[in-house]
């Protein structure tokens, strides 16, 4: 049975979530994981991982997440800026940094990420213990703002 004149919206498939993972322990190796398990799942396909780092290696080319996580790692080249991050997730779009670090570099980032309208998903406590005060500004940008 239908409905006469009931028309449909066209639902637009929006482009992968482009994701950087930094940190490649033991929480970044279990994200690793669960990125592989969604792979082939409607949920996998609005991830697409762009960049994988430690502070010692970043790998950005190639990034299939049924690959495991030592495979990658192991062309990886050598050196991490932490600028590399914002180029790696573009300019638009919806763009995720999981920050699976306990790295104060890294916690420093997280308020600038968030101010160009970069999601940061973190376990990072270094933001409580920083003197620097961004973990106030961080806290404070999370503030319900009024509008009108």
């Amino acid at each position: 049975m239908s409905a006469p004149g009931l028309v449909l919206p066209v639902v637009e498939t929006a482009a992968p979530a482009a994701v950087a993972l930094l940190g490649t322990g033991t929480v970044g190796t279990a994200v690793w994981e669960r990125l592989r398990a969604w792979q082939g799942t409607p949920f996998g396909q609005r991830l697409q991982p762009v960049l994988v780092a430690n502070s010692r290696l970043i790998c950005r080319d190639r990034l299939v997440p049924d690959t495991s996580l030592p495979a990658l790692l192991a062309r990886a080249t050598p050196g991490m800026a932490l600028a590399q991050v914002t180029s790696a997730l573009g300019e638009t779009g919806c763009r995720i940094v999981i920050d699976a670090t306990a790295a104060d570099a890294v916690a420093a980032c997280h308020a600038d990420w968030l101010a160009r309208g970069i999601h940061v998903v973190t376990a990072n406590k270094r933001l409580n213990r920083d003197s620097s005060g961004n973990g106030s500004c961080l806290m404070g940008s999370m503030e319900p703002r009024v509008t009108g």
